[in-house]
C-alpha cells in the first residue's frame, strides 16, 4: 500500500513508470543507443523528406565473441541521490572485472537501473569516480567510454520507421545481412512485422511488448564495437517462452563482453558470475552466485 509520500516520490522519479519524466527516460535511453546521435538524426531528416530511413553501410557484423575481452569497471566513493530524497547511495564502491557477467539485484526501488544508468552516463553522481576500461567518465570523455557501451533498458523506444532502422540505430556499420542476422538470432525471423523492411508506427506500433524486447535484443546483438553490455530487467513482464529466448541470447551472444544485467528472473540470476546485492541505501554487497 503507497503512502502519499510514496506517491510523490513516484512523481519525482524519473524512473517510474508513469510520471511526466518517462518520454525524458526513453529520450535518453534511445539517444544512448546511439552514442552520438547521428545515424538516428539522418534517418529521421530522411524520412522527413519522404525517403527510406538510412541503415549505416559498411562491413558485415562481427560474430560474438569478441577478440578482445569487455573493459573493467570501477566505482569509487560514489555519492548520488534524486533532488528532495535521502542520498540513494553514498560511497558507493564497485569493481568488475574485464569479460565478468553481473546480476545487479535487490528490491524494487533499491537502485539498480540508477547505477546501470550512473555506469552509462545517463545520470551524474553528486561524486566519486567511474572508471569503464581505465578511462574516467566525465564531461570530456563521455562520448568516448559511451561509444563501447550497449544498452538494452526496460522500455525501448522504437521509432517510426523500418526494422532495419530502428536495428541500426546502435551501429554505424550495421548494414543489411548483419540486421537480418540479429534480427535472427532475437528470435524475430518467423514474425512478419518484425521482417527489416517492414515500417513500424512510432512508439513501436506494430508489435507485441516480447517483439519490442526482442527489437532492443536485435539492435544490441547489431552492434559489435559495443564491448560493455547493460541490460535492465530484459525479461520483466515477458512469456516463459519470450523470457527463455532472451535470456539465452544475451548468454550466447555476450561472448567476452563485460555484462552488467538488473534483473529479479531466478533463471538469468543463476547463470552470472557474481550477482551484486544493491540494498538499502548506499549498501551494496557482493555475492557469490550459489548465495543466491
Amino acid at each position: 500500500m503507497g503512502s502519499s509520500t510514496d506517491a510523490g516520490r513516484r512523481a519525482l522519479h524519473p524512473f517510474a513508470g508513469t510520471c511526466f519524466f518517462e518520454p525524458l527516460r526513453e529520450l535518453a535511453a534511445v539517444w544512448h543507443d546511439k552514442a552520438s546521435g547521428q545515424a538516428a538524426v539522418e534517418a529521421l531528416e530522411n524520412l522527413a523528406r519522404g525517403g527510406m530511413p538510412v541503415v549505416g553501410g559498411g562491413g558485415a557484423m562481427a560474430s560474438a565473441p569478441l577478440s578482445d575481452t569487455g573493459p573493467c569497471v570501477r566505482v569509487r566513493s560514489l555519492v548520488f541521490g534524486f533532488p528532495d530524497e535521502r542520498p540513494l547511495f553514498t560511497g558507493l564502491d564497485l569493481s568488475i572485472q574485464p569479460g565478468e557477467k553481473i546480476a545487479l539485484v535487490g528490491p524494487s526501488g533499491a537502485g539498480k537501473t540508477v547505477v546501470l544508468s550512473l555506469l552509462a552516463g545517463l545520470l551524474p553522481p553528486q561524486s566519486g569516480v567511474i572508471e569503464i576500461g581505465n578511462q574516467t567518465l566525465e564531461a570530456g570523455s563521455g562520448d568516448a567510454v559511451r561509444s563501447r557501451i550497449g544498452w538494452m533498458g526496460q522500455r525501448p523506444h522504437v521509432f517510426a520507421g523500418s526494422v532495419a532502422s530502428n536495428v541500426a540505430l546502435a551501429s554505424n556499420a550495421a548494414d543489411l545481412p548483419a540486421i537480418a542476422q540479429s534480427v535472427s538470432w532475437a528470435g524475430l525471423e518467423p514474425v512478419a512485422q518484425a521482417h527489416p523492411s517492414v515500417l513500424l508506427g512510432e512508439g513501436g506500433v506494430g508489435l507485441s511488448g516480447g517483439e519490442a524486447a526482442r527489437l532492443a535484443l536485435a539492435r544490441l546483438l547489431a552492434a559489435p564495437a559495443k564491448d560493455l553490455w547493460l541490460v535492465d530487467e530484459p525479461t520483466a513482464h515477458l512469456d516463459a517462452a519470450t523470457a527463455s529466448l532472451i535470456r539465452q541470447a544475451l548468454l550466447d551472444h555476450s561472448g567476452r563482453r563485460t555484462l552488467v544485467v538488473a534483473t529479479h528472473d531466478p533463471a538469468l540470476i543463476a547463470r552470472m558470475d557474481r550477482v551484486i546485492m544493491v540494498g538499502d541505501a548506499s549498501v551494496v554487497v557482493v555475492q557469490g552466485k550459489s548465495d543466491v
